[in-house]
């Protein structure tokens, strides 16, 4: 179980051995970089350095480590990137404080669901969070997508790019001129950077 304040959520790990090595069973056509991910999220949260995925549905079996010398310690220390960041958006400095209050707790490196979770939390739940955002196009709503609202016309969103920001800068652009939304919130999450930023209609 994983907690901050008033937030936790709870993970399920399939086998713990000797209390220290990890096992994640599959059955699933390949091993994919999120199942990777997945079992690199439990040895950080456990502090453990040593897991194995599984899998069972291949004709032969199909296995290998994931291993980590990543430290509780190491992955709080990051800086915080908040050049562009607008503090002047509807919950912006709310959402920086929880945010960096959050990682400072937990570090980065974990699944970002996680944060995405946790920030949902603070922020008054899903019901008061997600809502649905119609999508124009040529002046008519051509379908409707569930967006997590920090204000009337903001969204936040969490990735942990390594690399140049500027594709998904320009799609999400892209993204936002055909909806109501005017600012969002983002929060790009990698080992020793949290670069926070606000894109703007």
């Amino acid at each position: 179980m994983v907690k901050h304040a008033d937030f936790c959520k709870t993970y399920f790990i399939d086998l713990l051995v000797d209390h220290g090595a990890i096992f994640e069973l599959k059955a699933v056509n390949h091993l994919a970089d999120e199942h990777r991910a997945q079992l690199l999220n439990y040895l950080l949260l456990t502090g453990g350095y040593h897991g194995k995925l599984i899998n069972f549905r291949p004709e032969r079996v199909e296995h290998e480590f994931v291993n980590t010398t990543l430290t509780h310690a190491g992955r709080t220390i990051f800086e915080v990137d908040d050049s562009a960041w607008n503090a002047s958006v509807e919950q912006a400095p709310e959402v920086r404080r929880i945010v960096e209050e959050f990682l400072r707790d937990w570090d980065t490196g974990l699944d970002l669901q996680l944060y995405v979770d946790a920030l949902t939390h603070f922020l008054g739940g899903e019901d008061r969070v997600i809502r649905k955002v119609d999508i124009i196009s040529e002046g008519r709503c051509i379908g409707h997508q569930k967006i997590r609202f920090v204000g009337e016309n903001a969204t936040f969103k969490f990735t942990a790019f390594s690399g140049a920001l500027e594709n998904f800068e320009s799609h999400t652009m892209r993204f936002m001129e055909h909806t109501s939304l005017k600012h969002l919130l983002w929060i790009n999450v990698t080992l020793r950077t949290v670069t926070m930023k606000t894109l703007i209609k």
